[in-house]
């Protein structure tokens, strides 16, 4: 879903109806995205997902993640255009998730 910086519309670009996806195919499916926009003159400057394994495992596959310091990595480059495409969690995701957990506990 594409949603712009200023504005209030929000417009999905595709579909996928699937129970779950392997990370290396929605990496693909991202990289895909990306270079479809661009190639529509769209500038994708920023990916936002929540912190299930999948997606983790595909941000890993992008770039994002750790160093050797653990400085955390959170962005990679754009497949296409020369600029860097970053990432953040779901903060309304997160916070829930926690209310979850501090609860089950």
């Amino acid at each position: 879903m594409l949603v712009p910086y200023q504005g209030s519309s929000k417009s999905p670009i595709a579909y996928f109806l699937v129970d779950k996806v392997a990370s290396n195919v929605q990496t693909e499916l991202i990289r895909t995205a990306l270079r479809l926009t661009a190639g529509s003159g769209i500038r994708i400057r920023s990916i936002t997902c929540d912190m299930c394994a999948a997606n983790i495992a595909t941000l890993s596959n992008l770039g994002c993640g750790r160093t050797a310091t653990e400085n955390p990595i959170v962005f990679f480059q754009h497949p296409s255009m020369n600029h860097k495409v970053y990432v953040t969690l779901n903060i309304c995701h997160m916070l829930k998730l926690a209310r979850n957990a501090l609860a089950d506990m």
